[in-house]
């Protein structure tokens, strides 16, 4: 099966994918545009010099008219340079009426040569796990270096060297951090319990050049607050101690299943989370997570299915939970309202947002468990991956960057949030 590579609409910010052939077949056409709201589309960097590059190989201009002809022809013949190298890779080299065979300029021979030796390797898959929820990934040996997302959880990594060595994090877009400078950002913390495993997992991480300085200021500020919140479970309005961007991620992985189909940006402040009522998540039940949704869907009536004229039709209900920054103390409130098709938000019922506040003061412990497990893997799952990633996942990780087997084990299977 063809990779998928994931892009954002850099306008709405909307995800998406498609195989490289369908992309460079958008570019193309000049139809590499977003189809909820026609903003241009930004694709990984890889990608983009791929897509920079297609009409080159080895510094020549594969749209280059390139002279060939027969030795027994009176006649030379003209095609693009890449149409030249097909005719070679698929053995139609001699002359259809002579028989011989046909005379390419060297330059001709050398790109045929280089892609034949590279046909192999682009064609084999390296299959392995991702690092969070350890579901099978798949990656091209030709592009090591090209950055990945996982289609379960949407981690982003990098593919191992080899067959047997872990998947790599992305690589640092700003020079990483030394491991004196996290452990002195990092010292403020308490040395046992969970402020030493966060400090500990920064070091690792910093020794092998995963940290950047900025991570390791917001993970030593994050933590104390997370760990001093104290909720009732009677706030008015609900409120989660994390600021708005990491709540934007957070809510839909912690409370909806990582099922958001869409965030609107179009307020000056708040951040509208859009969710499908009514549906199942493929990552979280109603046995083994909280989920929100469940409320909500029995309010609006299951799945929205009525009856008109005889005839069933379906009604698209979403539940819209908007973030709203608030600065003491730091974190953001939510609201909920829900609404039919493009109608009118409606601020869902006093119990409903009450029963979600007691929601949100239950997810303490597993909040602590998030910013502790983003210390030990690393921004790169953020959301719903360090969310969903089971014991044997996060103990591989620990021993990865050198903890103890039965310490490992003891962390990983209190961690676990799902």
């Amino acid at each position: 099966m063809a990779q998928q590579v994931t892009y954002t609409c850099k306008q709405c910010r909307r995800p998406g994918t498609a195989t490289m052939p369908a992309i460079f077949e958008m570019v193309e056409r000049n139809r590499a545009r977003c189809s909820y709201c026609g903003g241009g589309l930004e694709f990984p960097p890889p990608v983009q010099q791929a897509i920079d590059n297609r009409h080159s190989y080895g510094g020549h201009d594969l749209r280059a008219p390139t002279e060939y002809k027969c030795p027994s022809c009176p006649q030379s013949i003209t095609k693009p340079l890449q149409d030249v190298v097909k005719m070679i890779l698929n053995k139609k080299s001699r002359c259809p009426l002579h028989g011989v065979e046909l005379q390419f300029p060297p330059h001709v021979q050398q790109i045929a040569g280089g892609v034949q030796q590279r046909a192999p390797s682009m064609r084999e898959k390296l299959k392995f796990p991702c690092p969070t929820c350890t579901r099978d990934n798949f990656s091209n040996p030709g592009i090591p270096e090209m950055a990945l997302t996982c289609g379960y959880c949407g981690a982003k990594f990098r593919a191992p060297l080899a067959p047997d060595q872990p998947a790599r994090p992305p690589a640092l877009e700003i020079p990483p951090a030394g491991v004196e400078e996290v452990q002195a950002v990092t010292g403020g913390l308490p040395k046992q319990g969970i402020g030493g495993v966060v400090g500990w997992a920064l070091a690792a991480r910093a020794a092998r050049q995963e940290v950047t300085i900025a991570e390791a200021v917001v993970l030593a500020a994050r933590l104390p607050a997370v760990m001093a919140w104290r909720p009732s479970g009677s706030e008015d309005p609900p409120f989660l101690p994390v600021p708005q961007d990491e709540a934007e991620r957070l809510v839909p992985a912690l409370l909806f299943g990582g099922q958001q189909s869409l965030a609107d940006r179009s307020h000056p402040e708040d951040v509208d989370l859009v969710f499908s009522a009514g549906e199942s998540s493929k990552i979280l039940s109603a046995d083994n997570a909280i989920n929100a949704l469940s409320a909500v869907s029995v309010m609006l009536g299951g799945a929205g299915v009525f009856t008109l004229g005889g005839e069933k039709q379906k009604k698209e209900h979403r539940l819209r939970v908007t973030l709203s920054p608030r600065e003491d103390p730091d974190g953001v409130a939510l609201s909920m309202a829900s609404q039919v098709d493009s109608g009118r938000p409606k601020p869902v019922p006093a119990k409903v947002l009450a029963d979600f506040s007691q929601q949100l003061a239950a997810l303490r412990k597993s909040l602590i468990s998030y910013y502790v497990l983003l210390a030990l893997f690393g921004p790169w799952a953020a959301g719903t991956p360090v969310v969903v990633a089971p014991a044997a996942a996060i103990e591989k990780r620990f021993v990865e960057l050198g903890l103890g087997p039965d310490q490992a084990r003891t962390w990983a299977q209190s961690l676990q949030i799902l």
